[in-house]
């Protein structure tokens, strides 16, 4: 699952701090979150993911959701083994140039790197 993380820009989806909807608070909590990521939880919202575009938006949540599912199913069998935060930056590393030539899966700079 770590390569559909990966398409965060991120090791991690961070989840924020619970604040009203609507508030400044919850502005500030969700871009503290994000940080470099493309993707993070709102506690007791949902899921807020950003892109280049709204396709990329989409695309971004999609996998996300994806992955959320798969972590939960392998959480009814057990305890999923993540990768270390070294075996993390190599993967970020790698995908920034994975996939269709002309089409890398992040926009520049949304790797954080």
């Amino acid at each position: 699952m770590h390569y559909m993380v990966a398409v965060t820009g991120a090791g991690t989806v961070r989840c924020a701090a619970y604040a009203t909807f609507g508030t400044g608070d919850l502005s500030r909590a969700a871009l503290a979150a994000l940080g470099p990521s493309r993707a993070c939880l709102l506690a007791n919202h949902g899921l807020l993911a950003v892109g280049a575009d709204p396709a990329e938006a989409v695309r971004v949540a999609a996998e996300v959701e994806s992955v959320a599912e798969l972590w939960w199913r392998a959480r009814l069998v057990g305890t999923p083994k993540l990768l270390a935060d070294s075996e993390m930056a190599e993967v970020l590393r790698r995908f920034r140039d994975y996939g269709q030539p002309g089409s890398p899966p992040l926009s520049p700079g949304a790797d954080g790197g």
